[in-house]
């Protein structure tokens, strides 16, 4: 994952960590304000719970967790990235205890509501948080690509040749519309959409 250590090495302190260390928070402006916590990166689990979760999906579909997003969920499991512009899934867990617990949206949930006609190869792995354009990958080809799935129509609207290329074209994209923005921050009911989008107004 040099891509996200790349990414995450740039950002300096303050952080903060959830007492429980699952959720790190990070936050290059030092706005200490949850709502408005820049990213969020979620404590890797390990190949047993990988495991467990890719026998779950296999109950639903008929995906094969690569192995490149297998080293993924064991550096993260799933991410929020520019105030939620991008979602990443994981291991959804409950902590009862810990009123600051933090997960990610749960990477079984969101899979088996799917649209019904979408090939059983597909696995999702996150969204967009202006209009939930799904982030795809197709386990069926050696190489997997990911792809955006517009979800009112099916329609993917952006592609890249792998998981790097889209961590590392989405992350500059984004950082430049969080610097150009006047209060420092990204809102999240503006569009966020890669290149390829067209506005349904």
């Amino acid at each position: 994952m040099e891509v996200l250590e790349y990414f995450f090495g740039k950002i300096k302190l303050p952080k903060k960590e959830t007492k429980e260390g699952d959720a790190l928070w990070l936050n290059p402006k030092a706005d200490k304000q949850m709502d408005k916590v820049v990213h969020k990166k979620y404590a890797p689990i390990n190949e047993i719970q990988i495991q467990q979760m890719e026998q779950d999906l296999q109950r639903i579909s008929r995906v094969v967790f690569p192995d490149w997003y297998r080293s993924f969920l064991q550096y993260a499991n799933g991410l929020s990235l520019y105030y939620g512009a991008i979602s990443l899934y994981g291991l959804q867990k409950v902590e009862r205890s810990n009123p600051e617990w933090e997960s990610p949206s749960s990477l079984y949930l969101e899979n088996l509501s799917r649209h019904k006609h979408v090939p059983k190869e597909w696995l999702f792995i996150g969204c967009y948080c202006y209009d939930g354009t799904e982030i795809v990958i197709d386990t069926n080809k050696e190489e997997s690509d990911i792809f955006c799935l517009y979800n009112e129509t099916d329609k993917v609207i952006c592609s890249w040749k792998n998981f790097d290329e889209f961590l590392f074209t989405e992350t500059k994209r984004l950082e430049l519309l969080y610097l150009q923005h006047p209060w420092g921050w990204l809102d999240i009911k503006s569009n966020t959409l890669p290149v390829g989008h067209k506005d349904k107004n």
